[in-house]
């Protein structure tokens, strides 16, 4: 069993490398963990240089704090859309391109290829989100020599990118379910902008996974503590493991095109 499923990860990871997922994934984290800092520090002289003479505009006042902010943001707004987008493949692409088949002719389970495709897809995640946070640590040391502590970074960092498993369990059950790229990519978008619009709502929102792309910033700014996102962690964490058992499922049920 491990055999198989270790195959077929590494089959993932060289198609993800072939067909340039892990480098646009990689690119667009990398862009996050440098701009975050930098942008931060040196986006109010930049403005200024910018404007015309006697024109002012007000920016937030340069600090880890806010270097941190701008972290978040940009890996909620940019590196979670991008991760959508290469992500929504991962099944996808198999039914499109009728690849699927030779996986199942050489004998391996459904279930196998489910948890395989989804242990990939974490992996790659892990390994462009770690870069990206040892390159914005590295930046935000030079600029304000790391004052969030490291327990902090870790749990903040942490509950956003259980958030990414969510949608990567999600473009999973999408993918087996429609077997088309774009509909995978249209329907894990709308499912996140309906739980954004459910989160105005404060006594739901605290339940929705999505305000886990909001407490991060919460807990670097000490506003919220770890007890006050354990409800949204759990449900996440629910949800992702109910996504991959419905995805095996309906993968069991689904005929095959030869």
């Amino acid at each position: 069993m491990l055999r198989n499923m270790a195959t077929i990860i590494k089959k993932e990871l060289i198609e993800s490398i072939r067909k340039y997922r892990l480098f646009i994934l990689m690119a667009v984290f990398i862009f996050i963990g440098f701009m975050s800092p930098i942008g931060t520090k040196y986006l109010g002289e930049i403005m200024s240089m910018l404007l015309p003479e006697g024109y002012e505009i007000k920016v937030r006042q340069a600090s880890e704090v806010e270097a941190y902010f701008q972290f978040f943001k940009n890996i909620s707004q940019l590196g979670m859309v991008v991760f959508i987008v290469v992500s929504s493949g991962l099944m996808a692409d198999e039914f499109e391109k009728k690849t699927i088949v030779c996986l199942l002719t050489k004998g391996v389970s459904r279930s196998k290829i489910i948890i395989s495709k989804f242990i990939a897809g974490a992996l790659e995640l892990l390994f462009c989100y770690i870069t990206a946070v040892i390159i914005f640590r590295y930046y935000t040391g030079v600029f304000w020599s790391n004052q969030v502590e490291i327990a902090t970074l870790l749990y903040s960092n942490l509950i956003v990118f259980e958030y990414g498993l969510l949608i990567l369990g999600l473009n999973i059950f999408l993918g087996t379910k429609f077997g088309t790229k774009l509909a995978t990519v249209t329907s894990c978008i709308f499912i996140n902008i309906l739980q954004i619009l459910m989160s105005i709502h404060p006594t739901i929102a605290k339940y929705l996974p999505v305000s886990l792309l909001s407490n991060c910033v919460y807990i670097v700014e000490q506003k919220k503590t770890v007890s006050d996102t354990v409800v949204a962690v759990v449900i996440s964490m629910l949800i992702t493991i109910l996504l991959l058992v419905i995805s095996i499922k309906a993968f069991k049920e689904k005929e095959i095109e030869q």
